[in-house]
């Protein structure tokens, strides 16, 4: 016999799709048995469907409505069962409510930050070399540039790698990027930015931006953003505006 918190912790991970095959049909088998956990189950389960069809516009507002909400719930309920014992599950139900909604605040948020991330990023043009396609004398630096051209970042990183030139730094973080890798993209882009020329400053500050957006620090991020934005070049300008007015 399971404990009213065992029950709780199941109905999470169902609901969060953390079960594999076997595990569901074992629990939900015993929801169609089980009167408590079917009751806990129905909570939760409108509690998720109600988180779903918020908006992001109000979901703070969502928030602290629930919170007045559950609390006068459960006073109302303390007043009516003197007496009796309460479930565990009910005394739980405004926190792990409250929790469900922190989470979906914070997940619906880190969904935006990879939404836009996807929007506007897009791989750096190969402005340094010219590339003639069946040309069979082809140099590895040309050879790097083919395959990140064609989308084959990490052997195209690899080729990069081996090849001691400062210019391209740029190329090697925005490999980075398209593997993932976020952090080590930024240690070349700040090395970037505290040492190379100032033509491409909107350049690093653009791919910085994308990268701290990425992992989740929108403020400096948008400090990055407001450096394009303010700037003399032209690069990425209008769209740093235009992030920048999204994210704000």
């Amino acid at each position: 016999m399971k404990s009213e918190e065992q029950y709780y912790d199941l109905c999470l991970l169902y609901l969060g799709n953390q079960m594999n095959s076997e595990e569901r049909l074992r629990f939900e088998k015993e929801l169609k048995s089980n009167t408590q956990l079917s009751d806990i189950f129905k909570f939760q389960s409108n509690l998720s469907s109600h988180l779903r069809e918020e908006s992001n516009r109000d979901i703070k507002s969502q928030f602290v409505k629930l919170e007045e909400k559950l609390a006068n719930k459960t006073a109302s309920k303390s007043k009516s069962t003197t007496g009796k014992v309460i479930p565990l599950w009910s005394k739980l139900s405004m926190a792990a409510s409250i929790a469900l909604l922190a989470g979906f605040f914070y997940f619906t948020n880190v969904n935006d930050s990879d939404s836009l991330y996807e929007q506007y990023f897009t791989a750096y043009p190969n402005e340094l070399i010219q590339i003639e396609r069946g040309d069979n004398d082809v140099t590895s630096l040309q050879q790097a540039f083919i395959n990140y051209g064609d989308g084959k970042f990490e052997e195209a990183l690899v080729q990069f790698e081996d090849i001691d030139q400062k210019d391209l730094d740029l190329y090697r973080a925005v490999c980075y990027m398209k593997m993932d890798q976020h952090h080590k993209a930024l240690s070349i882009l700040d090395s970037m930015d505290a040492s190379q020329a100032s033509e491409i400053t909107n350049q690093i500050s653009w791919y910085q931006a994308l990268s701290l957006l990425k992992l989740g620090n929108e403020p400096e991020a948008k400090k990055k953003l407001l450096e394009i934005s303010q700037s003399s070049k032209l690069f990425r300008k209008s769209s740093a505006k235009e992030l920048l007015n999204t994210l704000n």
